[in-house]
């Protein structure tokens, strides 16, 4: 079986590991029986992407708003 977990760019790595392993605890047994888990691709430095800067993705997400009729000023940049 496999996840696809997302982390947002401000939650310490630690504090997800934790969260991770306490998803799979038995109690203060620690991980249980038979339970294990890998990451397929962990990604350690966390990224944002520059909304304020000429980018490809930004200019492109920006553009599909404006043709979907939503400026930019209408938005709370704080969802990136």
């Amino acid at each position: 079986m496999g996840f696809d977990i997302r982390v947002p760019p401000g939650v310490p790595k630690e504090n997800m590991d934790r969260e991770i392993k306490n998803w799979m605890s038995c109690g203060e047994k620690g991980l249980c029986e038979g339970v294990s888990y890998t990451f397929t691709n962990k990604v350690d430095i966390p990224r944002v992407t520059d909304v304020e800067s000429k980018s490809w993705f930004a200019d492109a997400f920006f553009r599909g708003l404006k043709d979907a009729g939503v400026e930019r000023d209408e938005l709370d940049i704080g969802i990136f």
